[in-house]
């Protein structure tokens, strides 16, 4: 009889270690979940800002190579543009100005089609909207609408409407000057904030 009690008590120790065991297996597992999920993140986020240069480096391929980009404040914008810059009215919450860049010709030709350009970015912990105005050479180098873009209205004015994975772009052009937004908000929000654009 004392051996079966003996037996018994062993069983219920090692039914108790290897419990233990598989719930530190689990604990391990669940921690390798959480940081596969993490990998995923930080991948869907490197991506992002992937697109978001790739996106950037598009809209600014028609640059001058020559010229040096300015970063500015706000105040500093309209000062050293040569032409009347636009501001938004609108921009959604929790969205802040971070900074400005104009970008010139460096000797008042225009290489590749733009004379000049301001982009004005505002961000939020994760999300942009890039406000650019362009002043182009003459109109054959500013964005031809294709068969698969959509067109909206801003304010009047035609816009060709693009959905990229991440982003929504607007292009419309206000008399010499061709407005570009491209944004990782809605394509509501990016129209709000085209449409608040004066």
């Amino acid at each position: 009889m004392r051996n079966k009690e003996i037996l018994i008590v062993l069983l219920i120790l090692l039914s108790v270690f290897f419990t233990a065991g598989c719930l530190d297996e689990q604990t391990d597992q669940e921690e390798t979940a959480e940081t596969d999920v993490q990998k995923e993140k930080e991948l869907q986020d490197s991506t992002l800002m992937e697109e978001n240069l790739s996106i950037a480096q598009l809209q600014t391929s028609n640059l001058n190579k020559n010229e040096t980009p300015v970063r500015l404040s706000l105040e500093e914008v309209q000062d050293r543009a040569s032409f009347e810059v636009s501001y938004p009215s609108y921009i959604p919450e929790g969205y802040n100005f971070t900074h400005a860049y104009i970008h010139k010709s460096v000797d008042g030709t225009a290489q590749e089609g733009v004379l000049e350009s301001v982009d004005l970015w505002y961000k939020n912990n994760t999300d942009f909207i890039d406000i650019s105005e362009r002043i182009h050479h003459n109109d054959s180098f500013k964005y031809q609408a294709t068969d698969n873009d959509e067109t909206v209205s801003i304010n009047g004015h035609e816009a060709i409407y693009i959905e990229f994975t991440q982003t929504h772009t607007l292009i419309w052009d206000v008399e010499d000057v061709q407005m570009y937004v491209v944004a990782t908000t809605s394509k509501e929000e990016a129209l709000k904030v085209a449409r608040s654009i004066k």
